[in-house]
């Protein structure tokens, strides 16, 4: 997804516009079942991530295909 992406790339203000459009999903998963979140831990984004965590319409605890959690993986990924 473009979250996704921009997530992945570290891109902020994409991130923060994106996030303020009510129709994109911040928890739409891809075909691995990662999150936005996850990729933002996953490349150690920390502002990125911060985003997410202060933004209510997103999940820090879901899971993708592997039953990981965006936490798990930003501790893996140190």
């Amino acid at each position: 997804t473009p979250l996704s992406y921009a997530a992945e790339g570290g891109h902020e203000a994409i991130i923060k516009l994106l996030l303020a459009l009510s129709k994109v999903d911040a928890n739409e998963r891809d075909n691995s079942s990662q999150t936005p979140l996850s990729y933002a831990a996953k490349n150690k984004h920390n502002i990125i991530i911060m985003t997410f965590l202060l933004n209510d319409s997103v999940n820090p605890d879901l899971k993708d295909y592997y039953s990981l959690t965006p936490l798990f993986i930003a501790t893996w990924s140190h």
